[in-house]
């Protein structure tokens, strides 16, 4: 993309669903407010871009940098973080439902009132802080929760969401893992 056409995507509410980033160094860019459903950033460099409410329903991130990566308010309905790299930031009220995070380290992520209805967390590891989080129908099978710090947790965090044996919980989730189910 010409550094003109990506100056002018970042500094307006421009329209780039479908686009293709792929592999491109969007280190610092600002991408707050955009309409990037279905953009492709597989294998981009996107640390410390701000993608603060932006639309990014079934974007592809697979094998992205998002390191610091803002992701505030934003919707990542369907998006695909698989093999990703984070930690990402996602301080307000992110929307992650029916997301693809399988396998990812998340280093320590901090997220408020992070939305996970229905999203496949499999095999997710380096869990940061968690305040008002819903996980509600998520897949938890063989995620390692253990060091994820929860303000306000509450027992309807977990109801619905599937976990196996190979799943490890934090010491404070004890009764909201009675409200998941255990996979057959």
């Amino acid at each position: 993309m010409a550094l003109g056409a990506l100056m002018l995507l970042a500094s307006s509410r421009v329209s780039a669903q479908g686009r293709s980033f792929k592999d491109q160094d969007l280190a610092r860019k600002n991408f707050r407010e955009q309409q990037l459903d279905g953009a492709d950033f597989s294998g981009a460099t996107l640390g410390n871009a701000d993608f603060s409410r932006a639309s990014l329903r079934g974007a592809n991130f697979q094998d992205a940098d998002l390191r610091s990566t803002m992701f505030s308010g934003a919707d990542l309905t369907g998006a695909d973080l698989r093999n990703s790299i984070g930690p990402f930031i996602a301080p307000g009220e992110t929307n992650f439902s029916n997301a693809n995070l399988e396998g990812l380290d998340l280093k320590d992520a901090r997220l408020f009132a992070p939305n996970f209805r229905g999203a496949n967390l499999r095999n997710t590891t380096g869990w940061g802080s968690v305040t008002r989080g819903s996980f509600r129908g998520a897949d938890l099978r063989g995620a390692n929760l253990r060091g994820a710090e929860a303000l306000h947790p509450d027992e309807s965090m977990f109801v619905g969401a599937i976990y196996d044996d190979n799943t490890s919980w934090p010491d404070w989730a004890e009764k909201a893992k009675a409200r998941a189910k255990r996979a057959q």
